[in-house]
């Protein structure tokens, strides 16, 4: 009689396991309001420790007011401009002696930076043919800072702001912040239109590190570097 086939089923292969997705892990911190100063807008701040910080705002407010917090209470230091002729977009701050706040005039529209030395504030640059508009400034030490603008442009100084240059120019973006950890790791982030891109200072060339677009309406506006490591940058 013909034989019958026997057919054996293959050895099933075992389902890898999926590692579950970790859960974020989210410390809680508790903010409490350190001052409200009337009528008042704060478009910057910046700390050169726990007793020496400062807050800088628009023109359409104010008088390009410049506050400053002594560790116990906070009040007005000085007036850059007369009333709505110009304004400050940001700071950054060394210690108690180096503090940099950058911003423009209004008609013309220059880019300003201005400098407080411990006892009081100076005009320490204006720009003209680059950038109209600075809205950020970083200092890896007292010799080496940096301002970001409109149009692309970049400014440094090597000489604790005495003197300023354009260290370079993309045409058409807006580099809204810059933040870094010394003189050889730098970061700007910013863009035009929805191509926002991180820009990375290695102490000799710009480059652009990354680039992306997120869409319509949404912008890089800060960063801020703790280390070289990947993991310490922030934007």
């Amino acid at each position: 009689c013909p034989s019958t086939p026997l057919f054996r089923s293959p050895t099933p292969t075992a389902t890898p396991s999926i590692p579950p997705t970790p859960t974020p892990s989210w410390t809680s911190q508790d903010w409490s309001l350190s001052t409200e100063i009337s009528g008042e807008v704060i478009h910057a701040i910046a700390a050169g420790d726990s007793s020496n910080v400062w807050t800088a705002g628009p023109y359409s407010y104010n008088s390009g007011n410049i506050f400053y917090y002594d560790g116990g209470s906070w009040g007005l230091q000085t007036s850059t401009y007369s009333l709505q002729t110009g304004e400050h977009r940001g700071a950054y701050a060394l210690d108690g002696t180096h503090a940099w706040v950058v911003g423009n005039t209004s008609s013309p529209s220059n880019g300003r930076i201005y400098f407080f030395d411990g006892s009081s504030w100076q005009l320490q640059t204006e720009t003209s043919g680059g950038a109209n508009y600075l809205y950020d400034a970083f200092a890896a030490d007292t010799e080496n800072i940096w301002a970001t603008g409109n149009g692309g442009a970049i400014y440094r100084s090597t000489d604790g702001g005495d003197n300023w240059s354009l260290d370079t120019a993309i045409a058409g973006n807006y580099w809204r912040s810059v933040d870094g950890v010394d003189d050889s790791n730098v970061w700007v982030v910013g863009g035009i239109s929805s191509s926002m891109k991180i820009l990375y200072w290695d102490g000799s060339t710009w480059t652009i590190q990354s680039e992306m677009n997120f869409g319509s309406g949404k912008y890089l506006r800060d960063v801020s570097a703790t280390s070289q490591r990947s993991e310490e940058r922030r934007v």
